[in-house]
């Protein structure tokens, strides 16, 4: 239901200068006492969105009432354990590591899967959690040089990245 009203608002709001941006707040999807997790992708849909409404002037929030009614994490949490980068941008990489291991991050040798990070010198890697692929962060000193996204099988760069958002 929320999707086929999420996809109505959109057409009604087509071509609309000035239009709200319209988000849809995941349900977790599984029931109060469960023994399982939510699924990553949901979870990492769940803090994206909450993270947009830090930043939104004006949106619309489609929502599940039960959804609305469980309690969330401060707005001082998901702004502190958000990250944008880009090309040029500085990187603590012991203050990095330090917050993807606090977030529930794996640290190993080799990146296969998600929720893993490794380091190697002067090149991160990370599979954030909902992400279609694997990112490299290369840095010179602490300053970061290239974004890749690259196949975790072969370690091939599938695309260069200007900035990345977790």
């Amino acid at each position: 239901d929320a999707d086929r009203l999420e996809h109505d608002i959109k057409l009604f709001l087509k071509d609309k200068s000035g239009a709200p941006e319209i988000l849809h707040f995941a349900d977790w999807e599984t029931l109060p006492y469960d023994t399982f997790s939510p699924h990553q992708d949901i979870v990492s849909e769940r803090m994206r969105t909450l993270y947009q409404l830090t930043n939104e002037k004006r949106c619309i929030v489609i929502v599940s009432a039960p959804t609305l009614l469980q309690r969330l994490p401060p707005q001082e949490y998901i702004i502190g354990n958000s990250l944008f980068l880009k090309k040029g941008d500085t990187l603590n990489l012991s203050e990095f590591r330090e917050q993807l291991t606090k977030s529930g991050y794996h640290h190993v040798d080799t990146v296969y899967q998600h929720g893993e990070f490794a380091i190697r010198g002067s090149l991160l890697d990370i599979y954030p959690m909902g992400s279609t692929a694997a990112l490299r962060i290369e840095l010179f000193d602490d300053e970061v040089e290239t974004l890749r996204e690259f196949d975790t099988e072969s370690q091939r760069t599938i695309r260069q990245i200007d900035e990345i958002d977790l």
